[in-house]
């Protein structure tokens, strides 16, 4: 019974949030991105069990996923702030285009 409680007051909680913000802070976008590597990366770990002779013995395969994509995450996520690298979206098509922006005075 506590745990049907917990789980209704979180979803919720997670419904009555703002479906959208203005303006995210970097840590945001850390966090967002984090969550998304994690969920990807245990999601991929529990493809990888339908490959699995006795998938009852291998779940740490769903952990080992979920923290792969949590560090891929973070990492894309650092790379999303960084002012080294940037983000063009085209206005046409609406893509958005990631790369790498070195300036180096020659003078």
């Amino acid at each position: 019974m506590k745990k049907l409680i917990i789980y209704a007051l979180l979803a919720m909680s997670l419904i009555s949030l703002p479906a959208e913000s203005n303006a995210a802070s970097s840590l945001q976008v850390v966090a967002e991105d984090s969550l998304w590597g994690a969920l990807i990366g245990g999601l991929v770990g529990v493809a990888s069990l339908a490959f699995k002779d006795h998938p009852n013995d291998h779940f740490d395969l769903i952990y080992k996923g979920a923290s792969i994509g949590l560090v891929c995450g973070v990492a894309f996520g650092i790379y999303e702030i960084s002012p080294v690298f940037y983000a063009y979206k085209d206005p046409a098509t609406k893509e958005t285009t990631y790369a790498f922006g070195l300036f180096i005075p020659l003078k």
